[in-house]
């Protein structure tokens, strides 16, 4: 159910397209790929994430402070616009 919510909301915001394949769409798969591509290093947390081991290594409270520092590093992206 999750999945197909996830594709309703995607089509709608361009982001998925029937028949363009798994990683060309947003996806809850791709989804989790990208939270554990972009989670810090630690091996155990990327497992917890990707579903391969059922404990959390650490602390959830831990754990979302983490992502959440994570998340709005993302937005520090350099701009490629010209500057003056």
């Amino acid at each position: 159910m999750i999945g197909k919510l996830l594709e309703q909301d995607a089509t709608r915001a361009g982001l998925y397209r029937k028949g363009a394949g798994e990683m060309n769409n947003l996806t809850a798969y791709t989804l989790r790929r990208f939270f554990a591509e972009n989670f810090p290093t630690d091996q155990q947390i990327r497992d917890y994430i990707l579903g391969r081991v059922s404990e959390p290594p650490v602390d959830l409270e831990q754990m979302v402070e983490q992502y959440i520092d994570r998340i709005y590093s993302l937005r520090e992206i350099p701009s490629t616009e010209p500057t003056d």
